[in-house]
């Protein structure tokens, strides 16, 4: 673990160049997360990426996932939507037609047969979850006890939601890596879990946030969180889980969260300096969410509650910079070390990065 402790200059959040950098020497060398094996758990199953604009799809066939162009060859229309199971890849305005593989296999009146085939990336694995090309999550990131919790098998995959943000990306990074604002601010996720039990894994490219669960969920500080509580406790007859949520970010932007009865993946990514994108998937175990998919839905519901006080405090953190910037002023203040331990880290692996890059 790196322990000194240098935060990003104000001038980072806010300048172009360094958002080029950023671009340049960060998220061109890191992993891409494209989706999750859960998508297209069956042959021709398809998936199409919303973070793409649906350009885009993950698609299961004979030789395993790939990234799939969601673009037709012809006159450049979007072929499918959502998802779905296809033996076969059909533009519905000219009927121009690809394998699942993406090669042309039917163009209508054309002879002899254009060249023209779907542009197709190959994946890699960890974990179950997907990455472009070969440049994945570290194998060895999860010890026993982290692959204990993050453990996808017996799960499905349900839905994704894409949040769209005027801040600059870091600063939701920075919340999410922060507990310390927990009991102040979140009136519902407070009354599940305990930052008081609160133990890290720190890394220079990874940490992992352990956060205890509140003794007694009879007691709640939202009607979203009263839902998911006593859903939570009629599906144990109370016997609670050790854990209110555990939270891993693999630096610079992937993050997976674990509720009880809910993993979630997400991906925030920057769309311009003071913009970025942040897609969310859920997952629940099977037989819950068949046997009880209420409490699957008030899971969501709560996490999304919190995700909706998040963008408030990365709101006002962008503005209090902003206005810092054009005065020309930097300000940075200390972390508190038990409940903001990963800061450093984080800040460490950014400023690493842009300065290798001069």
């Amino acid at each position: 673990m790196i322990s000194r402790y240098h935060p990003i200059p104000i001038n980072w959040y806010f300048d172009p160049s360094i958002y080029q950098l950023e671009k340049e020497y960060i998220f061109q060398h890191s992993p891409e997360y494209v989706g999750h094996q859960l998508m297209v758990p069956n042959l021709n199953d398809y998936y199409v990426l919303k973070r793409s604009n649906d350009k885009e799809m993950l698609i299961h066939h004979e030789e395993g996932i790939s990234v799939l162009s969601n673009i037709c060859r012809h006159r450049q229309a979007i072929i499918l939507s959502d998802s779905g199971n296809v033996k076969r890849i059909r533009c519905p305005i000219h009927s121009w037609s690809y394998t699942t593989q993406g090669e042309l296999i039917h163009a209508p009146q054309f002879d002899p047969k254009p060249c023209f085939n779907l542009k197709k990336d190959v994946v890699s694995e960890w974990n179950g979850l997907l990455f472009r090309g070969n440049n994945k999550i570290e194998a060895n990131v999860f010890d026993a006890k982290a692959s204990s919790v993050f453990d996808f098998s017996d799960y499905v995959f349900t839905e994704a939601k894409y949040q769209h943000y005027l801040f600059n990306w870091k600063i939701f990074m920075e919340v999410y890596l922060d507990d310390y604002h927990i009991p102040f601010f979140h009136n519902g996720l407070r009354r599940l879990v305990d930052v008081r039990q609160l133990e890290w894994t720190l890394n220079d490219k990874y940490s992992v946030q352990y956060v205890g669960i509140q003794s007694d969920l009879s007691k709640s500080g939202s009607a979203c969180f009263k839902l998911y509580q006593d859903a939570l406790l009629a599906q144990t007859n109370g016997d609670l889980p050790q854990y209110g949520a555990v939270w891993f970010a693999y630096y610079p932007n992937i993050m997976i969260e674990c509720f009880p009865f809910m993993l979630v993946i997400s991906m925030v990514s920057p769309t311009g300096i003071d913009q970025c994108i942040n897609s969310v998937e859920f997952f629940h175990p099977k037989d819950i969410l068949l046997s009880n998919p209420d409490l699957c839905a008030a899971a969501q519901a709560a996490y999304l509650e919190t995700a909706l006080e998040d963008e408030e405090i990365c709101i006002k953190i962008h503005q209090g910079r902003k206005a810092l910037y054009e005065q020309g002023e930097n300000q940075t203040g200390p972390y508190q070390p038990t409940m903001e331990a990963a800061l450093p880290t984080f800040y460490n692996y950014i400023s690493g990065k842009i300065k290798e890059s001069r």
